[in-house]
């Protein structure tokens, strides 16, 4: 199962789709509009359909923006930071020439303040190599979250993941590696998996082990899978049931699943790559 940067007022579309969106390529326009579900936003002299006028020599970003009651932190390759620096209690040096803007925007007629404002976060030349994403809830709701990284050229990649459900207080993990010479590489990954960095599938929002439902009737799952996965093997059995239809496991693709539980009971995830088998299980309880 997505940074100084001003911002000006924009129209957004809303986001529908509960998958990993992958954008093809594409070098950045300069009066075109950007879209984010429900408020009206832009990243000055950066949108995703053509090149920017300056600076001329680099063009490479990270933007990210995610709706809905969470907030953000995002740790670069070499341990700088941006974000809501203390919800996470993060030390951190900041990361040079980045943004993060939280409070959204208040409404034109009635300034009224948004309830679960969009959170903006934005990278100026970013550094290559892996970045670590943070995503912690600060109500019980919804979000969708957008990753959009440009290269030097101005091209750009877009992934997104879509209303994948929260409780309060849950912590959600992401990774991705960024290469300013090509953003056609981008590749979100969940930061929970049972067998490191090499698994066949990976997880944004859980982690093996004891699961708790908080009062939901339903556990929702974002997985992502590996380029190297065999999908064949994969397989999901809930209290020895085979629940393997709810999944659409393919190489190289996320999805957010939604599975109805009756606590407790176990939820075990199975798959392959060429680098061996992963088993996962969860133990869920109320």
């Amino acid at each position: 199962m997505s940074l100084t940067g001003s911002f000006a007022k924009r129209a957004r579309p809303s986001v529908a789709l509960a998958m990993l969106v992958l954008s093809s390529a594409a070098p950045r326009q300069q009066q075109s509009q950007r879209a984010h579900a429900g408020v009206a936003l832009d990243f000055v002299n950066r949108v995703p359909s053509s090149k920017r006028e300056a600076p001329a020599a680099d063009r490479s970003a990270i933007d990210i923006s995610v709706y809905c009651p969470v907030e953000l932190l995002l740790e670069n390759p070499v341990g700088q930071q941006q974000g809501d620096l203390k919800l996470f209690s993060a030390g951190g040096p900041m990361i040079p020439l980045s943004h993060y803007e939280a409070g959204g925007l208040a409404d034109d007629e009635t300034g009224a303040e948004a309830l679960s404002p969009s959170k903006l976060l934005n990278v100026e030349g970013p550094v290559a190599g892996r970045y670590t994403l943070l995503v912690k809830a600060t109500g019980s709701g919804e979000y969708t979250l957008d990753v959009l990284v440009y290269d030097r050229q101005g091209h750009f990649e877009k992934q997104t993941l879509a209303r994948l459900p929260v409780v309060k207080g849950e912590l959600d993990r992401y990774w991705f590696y960024y290469d300013p010479q090509t953003a056609a590489k981008l590749s979100l990954h969940g930061g929970y998996s049972g067998d490191g960095l090499d698994s066949p599938v990976t997880y944004a929002n859980l982690a093996p082990g004891t699961i708790r439902l908080e009062g939901r009737k339903e556990l929702p799952v974002a997985l992502f899978y590996s380029d190297r996965l065999q999908a064949a093997s994969f397989d999901a059995q809930l209290g020895g049931t085979n629940v393997k239809n709810l999944f659409h496991p393919q190489p190289g693709t996320s999805e957010v699943v939604r599975i109805p539980v009756i606590p407790p009971t176990q939820l075990t995830l199975s798959a392959s790559s060429n680098d061996g088998k992963q088993t996962d299980l969860f133990s869920i309880f109320p």
